[in-house]
C-alpha cells in the first residue's frame, strides 16, 4: 500500500510532465469506448435475465401449494407522543415459501445456485444466511427455521414439526443491497392455520432481535389507530379481490427490550395486530396488513407502524419480458431509498421537532449483536484459543459452553480432560455468552482475567455467565510470569502494551428519560466516549496479562503478530484517537499520504539526477 501511495502521489504531483510524454489521445475517446462497452454488456445481461422461463425450484411437499410472490405495499409511521409526526412511503415485500429453493421467472430467487448464472437466479434475492441467526446459509431457510425453533423455550420444547408450513415476508436484496427493518415469518400448523409469527427486527446499528409470538388467547383491545377497515387501507384494497371471509386477527403483546429508534428508550411494550395473507388455507395472495403499536411505560400509545398492500400480489413466473422490465423500472429504487428516507425523517425529528435522543445501549441477552470489526475478530480468535487452553488445563471436571458475538462461528463446547464424555451426566457446565463484540476490546484492556469476567458480566452487561461460581475453577491460576521473550520485537512491543494498558471505565447505563434539569445535564447523562478510557489511575503494578502470556508461549508467530498489532493499535487509540481504532487508522493514513507526497516531489528530481550521472559515465 505504501508503494501504491507513493506511485499515486508521484503521478498526481508530476502529471504535467507525465502527460506531455504520452501519445496525443483525447480523453473523451477513452470515456466513449468504456461507456459503450458497459452499456452493451448491461443490455445483453438485461435481456438474458428478463427472458421468460418457467419457475425453477426444488419443490417439496410442504411448499407445493405456495408460490413466491411480490407484494406491492406501503408503510406508515405515526408518532403520537411527545410530539406528533407521521410519514409514509412505498415498500416492496417478497413472499417466500419456506422449503422452496430456486428462481421464479428470473426476478425472484431464494437460496438459488448462483454458479453458472449471470444474475445468480434472479434480480431480487433472499438468502438464508441473512435471516434469523447470522450465517449457517448451507441449512437453507427451512433448516435455519428449525434450528431457531429448537433453541426457543416458553418453559417447554418447541417442535419444528408442529409448523410444517411457513411463509417469509421480507424486503429482498437487489444488487446485493436491502434495508430490512422487519421481516415476518408466518408459521402454520398441519391444518394450514396461522399458529405463530416470528418478527425479525433489525435496527440501523446492524443489531437484530427475533421475537417468537404465539397468538393471545384473548385478543388485545383494538386501538383506533390499528383498525382493519381504516380509510387508507380500504382505498388500497379496493383494487384487490378480498377473501370471502375476513381472516382472523393475530394479536400479541410483549415487553420492549431492543433499541430500535434513537428517539425512544427500551421501556414500554409492543402490540401486534396481523392478518394471514394466505387465508384461507393458502388460497389467498394478500392483502398484507400488519400493525405494530409501541406503548409507553405509562400505557400511552407512542408510535404506530403499519405495512399493508397497495395492489394485488404479483406472480413473477407469469410476467412477460416487457412486464418484467416495467416492474423493475417501477420498483428498483424503493429499496435503495428506504434508508435515506428514514434518515430524513430522523433529521426532522431531531432538528424540527427537537425530540430527545437516546444513545444506543449495548444489546441485552436474547438480542443479536452487530458484526465484529477487524480488530474485534482478531481478539475474538485469541480469546477463544485462550479459553480452550484454560479449559484443557482445568484440574476439575468442567464443561464450558462458549457463545461468541459478531462472528460467523458462534458456539463451541469445550471440555476439560476429566469432564464426563456424556454431557447429560452431572457435569459442571459454565455458559459464557458474549453479548456484544465490544467485550473483546474491553477484555484485553484488563490485566486480570477474573476481574475482567466479573466486571463485564456484573457491571457492564457485555457478558452473560450461567454459573459465576465456577469461574475460580477456570481462571484462578498462578500469576503471569515476567515478560521474557527471545524475540526482541516481541519484547519491545509487549513492554509497550504493558505500559499502555489501562483498565476500561464502566459502561454507563443510558438514561431512560431525559434529565429534568437543564439541557446540559441531559447531554452529560450519557457520554459514549467515557467508555473508552478510565478517569482514575490504577495503582497496582502488573506483569503481563494472562492472555498476553498465553499468546507469547502457546501460539505461532503469525498469531502473535496479529494479536500484538491489534492490541497495540487499540491501546494507542485510547491515547491519540479518542479510543477509536478507525480514527487511528485515518491518522496513520494521513501521515503516510503526507510522507508519500513529500517523497513524490523528489522522485523526478532524483530520477533526472540519476539519468544525468548515467549519461556522464557513458
Amino acid at each position: 500500500m505504501n508503494a501504491a501511495l507513493l506511485a499515486g502521489c508521484t503521478i498526481i504531483r508530476n502529471w504535467p510532465i507525465i502527460r506531455n510524454s504520452l501519445p496525443s489521445v483525447e480523453s473523451y475517446v477513452f470515456f466513449t469506448i468504456a461507456s459503450g462497452l458497459t452499456a452493451a454488456f448491461a443490455f445483453v445481461g438485461l435481456l438474458r435475465s428478463l427472458r421468460t422461463r418457467p419457475q425453477d425450484q426444488t419443490s417439496q411437499s410442504d411448499v407445493a401449494s405456495l408460490k413466491p410472490l411480490f407484494f406491492p405495499s406501503k408503510t406508515t409511521h405515526a408518532r403520537l407522543i411527545p410530539k406528533r409526526h407521521s410519514f409514509s412511503y412505498s415498500y416492496l415485500l417478497a413472499g417466500i415459501p419456506i422449503g422452496w429453493r430456486g428462481s421464479a421467472g428470473g426476478l425472484l430467487s431464494s437460496d438459488a445456485d448462483e454458479s453458472g448464472s449471470s444474475f445468480g437466479g434472479g434480480w431480487y434475492k433472499v438468502k438464508a444466511e441473512d435471516y434469523l441467526d447470522r450465517g449457517f446459509g448451507h441449512l437453507g431457510l427451512r433448516g435455519k427455521l428449525s434450528r431457531y425453533l429448537q433453541k426457543q423455550g416458553f418453559g417447554q420444547d418447541i417442535d419444528p414439526a408442529d409448523y410444517p408450513y411457513a411463509y417469509l415476508m421480507t424486503a429482498p436484496k437487489l444488487m446485493g443491497y436491502s434495508f430490512n427493518p422487519v421481516s415476518f415469518w408466518y408459521l402454520y400448523n398441519a391444518e394450514r392455520q396461522l399458529s405463530a409469527l416470528i418478527l425479525e427486527v433489525n435496527n440501523t446499528f446492524d443489531e437484530r432481535r427475533n421475537y417468537l409470538l404465539m397468538p393471545d388467547p384473548e385478543p388485545v383491545e383494538e386501538r383506533k389507530e390499528a383498525k382493519f377497515e381504516d380509510e387508507e387501507f380500504s382505498l388500497a384494497i379496493a383494487k384487490i379481490s378480498e377473501p370471502a371471509r375476513k381472516p382472523p386477527r393475530f394479536t400479541n403483546t410483549w415487553a420492549k427490550d431492543f433499541h430500535v429508534s434513537p428517539f425512544s428508550s427500551r421501556k414500554g411494550s409492543y402490540s401486534l395486530v396481523a392478518f394471514d395473507p394466505l387465508y384461507p388455507s393458502f388460497s389467498g395472495a394478500g392483502p398484507v396488513n400488519s400493525t405494530i403499536t409501541l406503548t409507553s411505560s405509562k400505557d400511552d400509545s407512542k408510535l404506530v407502524a403499519r405495512v399493508f398492500s397497495t395492489g394485488a400480489a404479483i406472480d413473477p413466473t407469469i410476467l412477460t419480458p416487457l412486464q418484467k422490465l416495467n416492474f423493475l423500472a417501477s420498483w428498483w429504487w424503493v429499496g435503495f431509498f428506504t434508508f435515506p428516507r428514514v434518515l430524513r425523517e430522523a433529521a426532522m425529528l431531531a432538528v424540527k421537532r427537537k425530540l430527545h435522543i437516546f444513545y444506543r445501549p449495548e444489546p441485552l441477552k436474547g438480542s443479536m449483536s452487530r458484526r465484529a470489526d477487524s480488530t474485534e475478530e482478531v481478539l475474538e480468535s485469541s480469546f477463544r484459543a485462550y479459553l480452550r487452553h484454560l479449559v484443557s488445563s482445568a484440574a476439575n471436571p468442567l464443561v464450558v459452553r462458549y457463545t461468541a458475538a459478531g462472528v460467523s462461528r458462534t458456539e463451541e463446547i469445550m471440555t476439560s480432560p476429566s469432564a464426563p464424555v456424556d454431557l447429560s451426566d452431572d457435569a459442571e457446565v459454565l455458559g459464557i455468552e458474549v453479548l456484544t463484540p465490544i467485550f473483546y476490546t474491553r477484555f484485553v484492556r484488563y490485566a486480570h482475567d477474573l476481574e475482567a469476567l466479573c466486571c463485564e458480566s456484573l457491571e457492564n452487561n457485555t457478558l452473560f455467565l450461567s454459573r459465576p461460581d465456577l469461574l475460580p475453577r477456570l481462571v484462578l491460576r498462578a500469576p503471569s510470569p515476567l515478560l521474557s521473550s527471545s524475540h526482541p520485537t516481541n519484547y519491545l512491543l509487549f513492554t509497550a502494551i504493558r505500559k499502555l494498558r489501562r483498565r476500561p471505565a464502566r459502561l454507563p447505563s443510558p438514561p431512560s428519560q431525559p434529565a429534568a434539569t437543564t439541557d446540559d445535564a441531559a447531554k452529560q447523562s450519557w457520554n459514549p466516549s467515557s467508555s473508552r478510557a478510565t478517569t482514575t489511575k490504577d495503582l497496582r503494578t502488573f506483569r503481563m496479562s494472562p492472555l498476553d502470556a498465553f499468546i507469547l508461549s502457546h501460539t505461532a508467530p503469525p498469531e502473535q503478530r496479529r494479536y500484538r498489532w491489534a492490541l497495540l493499535k487499540l491501546l494507542l487509540s485510547d491515547r491519540v484517537a479518542s479510543g477509536e481504532v478507525a480514527n487511528l487508522d485515518a491518522e496513520m493514513l494521513l501521515v503516510r499520504v503526507a510522507v508519500a507526497w513529500f517523497l513524490a516531489g523528489r522522485v523526478v528530481t532524483i530520477a533526472v539526477w540519476l539519468l544525468e550521472k548515467v549519461a556522464l559515465v557513458r
